[in-house]
């Protein structure tokens, strides 16, 4: 029988917003900080809600807590250790040390050559306020984004100049990419690491209430029934993200075509059979985060199921051979039973209702 009901949507309101927050967190903070900041922050708000605010019945809330904080240092150490061992091939060199150059116009703006950077294919609006303009890259024909067509939509001219030795690049040592690390907000520079942990602590925060709407939910939505009103809610919330990002994008350039021409490309043929796999396997979990967080509760259930992180580290390990030494793949597995053993201290916590 189908069942529907809109706290689904209620959900993905904080689903959405958190997996955009993550992917930004592993993009200017690592995905060692970033998953293991998230998750972490995840298991604790999700046992506040559970034991703390539902009152959900547990053995001793002492017991229970010290649990979690295995959890979450188990998490932590995983996410740390299984960082893949070429991430750790950085440099940090001033910008006088780089082969750039530039040179003062007229007005008194500096004009800096084009730099080689990390492009991202969904980066179509490309900030470049160190030159003076805001330029919006355009994707081609085939859905990619074209380098060489840029439009200025924004001239600000440079009074005051910094010295060069002020800017900091990172430099990856395998493929020289060169990518800035401050990022202005408000007229303060801020380090781009710096927001990536917050990005990740807004995804543990905000996303790991994903399934507290489900506690006010009717009972005859509730488990399985859930299922349906959450991937709608996914749905709908997704969007409604697009078309707030087409509403922003029509706004700055004004024109509907270039508007549209500036979204990121969906790579179907490039991510069809990765993409579907990805979101099947993702589905499957969900379906049973769902199961457990309804029989388990918030506090214990969605706690657990963050313990997720072993399957993708022993990935890591056996299959894709991203750690090699043998210190650190030791010190991996520590992390590891280090989480196993909050989850069984937890379980051996949790204390059993009568049937739902």
């Amino acid at each position: 029988k189908f069942t529907y009901t809109t706290w689904g949507i209620v959900s993905a309101s904080f689903w959405v917003p958190g997996g955009v927050a993550t992917i930004y967190a592993v993009k200017t903070a690592g995905l060692a900080v970033a998953i293991g900041v998230g998750s972490s922050c995840i298991v604790l708000v999700s046992f506040v809600w559970g034991i703390f605010v539902f009152d959900e019945p547990v053995r001793s809330k002492y017991l229970a807590c010290f649990a979690v904080l295995l959890i979450i240092a188990g998490i932590y150490g995983m996410s740390y250790f299984s960082t893949p061992e070429s991430t750790f091939n950085h440099r940090v060199v001033p910008e006088e040390d780089l082969d750039v150059h530039s040179s003062s116009n007229d007005q008194g703006s500096i004009d800096h050559h084009p730099l080689p950077s990390t492009s991202d294919d969904d980066a179509n609006i490309l900030n470049r306020s160190n030159r003076g303009k805001a330029y919006i890259g355009i994707r081609n024909d085939e859905g990619e984004e074209d380098s060489d067509q840029h439009e200025a939509v924004g001239q600000e001219q440079v009074a005051n100049t910094t010295s060069t030795a002020d800017v900091v690049d990172v430099v990856d040592e395998e493929d020289d990419s060169l990518e800035t690390t401050t990022t202005t907000i408000f007229g303060r520079k801020v380090s781009n690491r710096s927001l990536g942990i917050c990005a990740a602590m807004f995804n543990g925060i905000w996303g790991g209430s994903i399934m507290v709407p489900m506690h006010w939910a009717p009972d005859s939505t509730k488990g399985t029934g859930y299922v349906i009103s959450f991937a709608v809610g996914a749905a709908v919330v997704t969007l409604l993200l697009w078309i707030l990002r087409f509403v922003y994008l029509l706004r700055q350039t004004r024109s509907f075509m270039f508007a549209y021409r500036c979204l990121p490309s969906l790579h179907l043929k490039t991510m069809a059979l990765p993409g579907s796999t990805s979101g099947i396997l993702w589905s499957i979990g969900n379906f049973f985060s769902i199961i457990s967080v309804y029989y388990l509760g918030e506090g214990v259930g969605y706690s657990v199921v963050q313990a997720a992180m072993i399957v993708s580290g022993l990935w890591g390990i056996f299959f894709f051979k991203e750690i090699v030494s043998p210190p650190l793949i030791w010190k991996w597995f520590g992390s590891a039973v280090t989480t196993v053993s909050g989850i069984l201290l937890l379980s051996y916590a949790h204390q059993a209702t009568s049937a739902k």
